[in-house]
């Protein structure tokens, strides 16, 4: 109970910070961005209110980052991409509600991304840059994630092709966002539950996952149907090629055998005649 003082910033040799649930109320002090040894920090289950400071990103040891569970707003801060020992993110259930930075998705060693349960929006996006409350492609690069966990907010689009890409995720949830378009099907998304991708806008998927078929693209449609009628075309100028061919030889033929050759008359002669 009570707040979080700022000298606590002065255990610059801590190395593992955990005050989890303890009622603990007012903002994150930027001091904490003193505790430069620390590898792990959980503050969740709090009532700490105001934004992420900056100064997390100063902490070059840092593998786990847990503030969910409290009333944390505004955006994610664009430098913790910069931290590259990050293993695990836990920010749910807070209210963030701006962008995630593109170079979020370069900590190739993330193993936990928890974003739940807080109020992300925009395009699922297919671009490198931020999550606007986007996942952009790029973030099937991190290759090794086993929990990616994304439901619960305001998320809009498809869900990225790239994420086939991911070796080991266990735990995967778009639920109850805003998501269109087709679900993967290659990857490890043939193993996820259809409760990972619930309640959506607008989500199809040929396999198991309860959604409607997807409708059969329009261009490849068109495309396909352009080719079967130029075959069909191409044979059917061959074989009018071929009897057209045909004919003209029959008519050859025909012709070559009603020329009949020259007559010739002919007669006895007398041996009176001839002299």
């Amino acid at each position: 109970m009570g707040v979080i003082p700022a000298d606590l910033g002065n255990l610059s040799n801590l190395l593992s910070l955990n005050l989890a649930a303890n009622q603990l109320s007012g903002p994150i002090p930027p001091t904490i961005g003193k505790m430069k040894q620390l590898q792990r920090i959980d503050l969740s289950g709090n009532q700490l209110i105001g934004s992420i400071p900056n100064d997390l990103c100063q902490m070059n040891h840092l593998g786990e980052l847990s503030l969910d569970g409290n009333m944390l707003v505004g955006p994610i801060p664009e430098c913790l991409g910069d931290v590259k020992s990050l293993r695990k993110i836990f920010l749910d259930s807070n209210q963030l509600n701006s962008t995630i930075p593109s170079n979020f998705w370069n900590l190739t060693d993330l193993l936990d991304l928890s974003l739940s349960l807080n109020h992300l929006s925009g395009q699922l996006s297919s671009q490198l840059g931020n999550l606007n409350g986007s996942i952009p492609q790029s973030l099937g690069k991190v290759k090794d994630l086993i929990t990616l966990d994304f439901s619960c907010n305001n998320l809009t689009g498809s869900i990225p092709k790239s994420l086939e890409n991911l070796l080991m995720p266990e735990n995967f949830n778009v639920s109850n966002n805003k998501l269109e378009r087709k679900i993967p099907d290659g990857g490890r998304f043939p193993n996820f539950s259809a409760s990972s991708f619930s309640n959506n806008l607008a989500l199809c998927s040929p396999r198991k996952f309860q959604f409607p078929p997807c409708p059969e693209n329009h261009h490849r449609s068109w495309l396909k149907k352009l080719m079967v009628s130029s075959m069909i075309l191409a044979v059917i100028v061959v074989i009018v090629m071929l009897v057209l061919i045909w004919m003209h030889k029959k008519k050859k033929i025909a012709l070559s055998t009603d020329i009949s050759l020259p007559t010739l008359e002919c007669r006895r002669i007398s041996y009176i005649e001839l002299e």
